[in-house]
C-alpha cells in the first residue's frame, strides 16, 4: 500500500510541497472544489507524469493503481465509449479469478516481506546483509594481520597492495579467484622470496681484452719455423 504522497509546485500546491504521510489501507480525503483532490489522484495514477509528484510504497514494492477521477471519466465516457461492460456468468467467473489472484498476490507479498526481513532485518540495517558485511570486515582484518605478520619476508612482493585493509583483501580475493597456479607452502615461498628479492650481488671483474699486437713477433719465432716430417 501507499505510505507517502508528495506534491510540489503543481496546481494549488506550493513549490515547497506538501506531503501526506501515515497512510492506511483506506484513506479519505475531502475538501472544497479546487483544493487539490484531483491532483492527489493524478500523482497516484502516474507519479512520473510531473516532476513535483512523488509516492512511496510499503516495502518499496509498487503495485498497479486504478484511479477513477475526472481524467478517467473524460477519457472513457466522452463522445465515444471506449469500453463495454457486461454482467453475467462470464463476469462472475472473472471476479472469482480476480479474488483467487488477489489471494496469491497476498501470499507472495507475505513471502517477499519475510525474505526481505531476513535480508535486511526489521529496521533495514540488519539481516543477512549485515552478516555479510560483518564477515567481510573480519576477513579484511585477518588478511591485514597476515600481511603484517609476513611483511619482513614478502614486503617487496606486496608492494602496491598495502594501501589499506579493504584494498589488500580485494587483491587476496582476486588472486584466490583467478590464480590457478599450484599452492606452495610458506617455507617454499620464503625461500623463493629470499632468492628473487635479495640484494644485488657484487659485480664480477671484467675479463681483460686479448691483445693481438704480439702476433708479428711470434711468427718470427724459431720454434714456429720448425717442421717435423
Amino acid at each position: 500500500m501507499l505510505t507517502l504522497i508528495g506534491i510540489a509546485g503543481e496546481a494549488t500546491y506550493p513549490a515547497a510541497g506538501e506531503t501526506l504521510t501515515d497512510l492506511k489501507k483506506i484513506n479519505y480525503l475531502f475538501g472544497h472544489n479546487g483544493c487539490g483532490k484531483t491532483t492527489v489522484s493524478r500523482a497516484i495514477h502516474d507519479p512520473a507524469a510531473r516532476a513535483g509528484y512523488s509516492v512511496s510504497w510499503k516495502d518499496g514494492r509498487a503495485i498497479a493503481t486504478l484511479v477513477y477521477n475526472r481524467d478517467f471519466a473524460e477519457a472513457n465516457f466522452g463522445e465515444q465509449l471506449k469500453g463495454i461492460f457486461t454482467l453475467g456468468e462470464d463476469s462472475t467467473k472473472a471476479v472469482e479469478e480476480i479474488e483467487s489472484l488477489q489471494q496469491q498476490i497476498g501470499k507472495l507479498d507475505r513471502e517477499i516481506g519475510g525474505l526481505r526481513q531476513k535480508l535486511e532485518g526489521d529496521d533495514g540495517t540488519g539481516g543477512s546483509r549485515k552478516d555479510l558485511a560483518d564477515a567481510r570486515s573480519l576477513l579484511d582484518e585477518a588478511c591485514w594481520k597476515s600481511q603484517q605478520a609476513h611483511k619482513a619476508v614478502f614486503e617487496k612482493a606486496m608492494t602496491g597492495h598495502r594501501h589499506g585493509k579493504v584494498a589488500f583483501c580485494d587483491k587476496v580475493l582476486k588472486e584466490a579467484a583467478e590464480n590457478n597456479t599450484d599452492v606452495a607452502t610458506l617455507e617454499d615461498l620464503t625461500v623463493r622470496a629470499a632468492t628473487v628479492f635479495k640484494d644485488a650481488t657484487p659485480p664480477e671483474a671484467a675479463i681483460q681484452p686479448i691483445a693481438f699486437t704480439a702476433f708479428p713477433t711470434l711468427e718470427k719465432s724459431a720454434i714456429l719455423g720448425r717442421m717435423d716430417l
